[in-house]
């Protein structure tokens, strides 16, 4: 795990949290789904669904996501 940098509603029961975290030599980004209140002590529980990515990658998963709103914008979804 790492500290979590934020946090955006998926829905009702889950969230999505980004951390930061390090494994090795490598600096990682992980974007993970998360379970509201689902652990025994009523924490939040992580899912299997998620990724992670090394930070340095950043710039290209932020324009893949740029380009994504923009087509979200541009279909009316946004």
């Amino acid at each position: 795990g790492g500290r979590v940098r934020a946090g955006v509603p998926k829905n009702r029961r889950e969230v999505v949290k980004v951390a930061r975290s390090r494994f090795k030599e490598y600096e990682l980004l992980g974007v993970r789904v998360w379970v509201i209140g689902a652990a025994q002590d009523g924490s939040d529980l992580p899912t299997k669904a998620g990724l992670s990515i090394q930070v340095k990658r950043l710039p290209d998963l932020i324009a893949a996501l740029e380009q994504a709103r923009a087509e979200a914008e541009a279909e009316g979804l946004l």
